[in-house]
């Protein structure tokens, strides 16, 4: 996820590649201060998601890693933290092409809110962008029809994306009627309902808790088993 992310970062839409680049090697000095401005800016994107690349969210000092990239390249809060925001969106939508869900990549999302400092609300927000781009990328190549099949990949990658962002607010500790809300906007971007919604998260989350009591049932005259 974290490759993909950088991927489709390095090559942001309506932003020159040869700025980017410039500002990234410091060689911009001849251009105008506006234009410098929105350099450094498109510059800082690509430079939080490669430190994710190369350190791994983690990394004990990735997170102050990544803050010392606003100072580097004199960025202000808000316009950084909607760079970490899309830093999640892509890395989400990247995490969800596989469609097999792991319970590992709960945690992954987890940390990777954590070093991109980002609150409840931002991941919210970045959830909601996410889906919209996910299914509409989804459209372009499988027909809604087919998205019915529960067995069909893409089906299997959009019950994967509200699993994770049902589990993602869940553990932010989200009060009743923010968890509604931010769950019904996902819910909303695939064209469903937020029972739906709510339904096909149970169906991806059952195996987790089957294969538990399975272990637990194989194991439960052992000591390996508390009460």
């Amino acid at each position: 996820p974290a490759a993909a992310a950088l991927g489709a970062i390095i090559t942001p839409p309506g932003v020159a590649v040869t700025v980017v680049g410039s500002a990234v090697t410091g060689v911009a000095g001849l251009i105008g201060k506006n234009r410098l401005d929105v350099a450094s800016e498109g510059a800082a994107k690509p430079a939080i998601a490669k430190i994710i690349v190369d350190s791994g969210i983690d990394s004990p000092d990735v997170a102050a890693q990544i803050s010392a990239v606003k100072d580097k390249f004199g960025v202000d809060e808000e316009d950084f933290t909607e760079m970490c925001c899309d830093i999640y969106k892509k890395y989400i939508i990247g995490m969800v092409k596989t469609p097999i869900t792991k319970t590992s990549e709960m945690k992954e999302l987890t940390s990777l809110k954590n070093v991109l400092s980002l609150n409840n609300q931002s991941v919210g927000e970045a959830h909601a962008a996410a889906a919209k781009e996910f299914y509409r990328q989804t459209c372009l190549f499988t027909p809604v029809e087919e998205l019915e099949d529960p067995e069909h990949p893409d089906r299997m990658s959009i019950d994967k994306f509200l699993f994770l962002s049902e589990r993602a607010f869940r553990q932010g500790e989200e009060t009743t009627e923010a968890f509604k809300y931010e769950m019904s906007r996902v819910a909303k971007a695939f064209d469903i309902k937020l029972d739906e919604a709510l339904e096909r998260v149970a169906e991806v989350a059952e195996p987790f808790y089957q294969k538990a009591l399975d272990t637990t049932r194989s194991k439960i005259d052992t000591d390996a088993v508390s009460s």
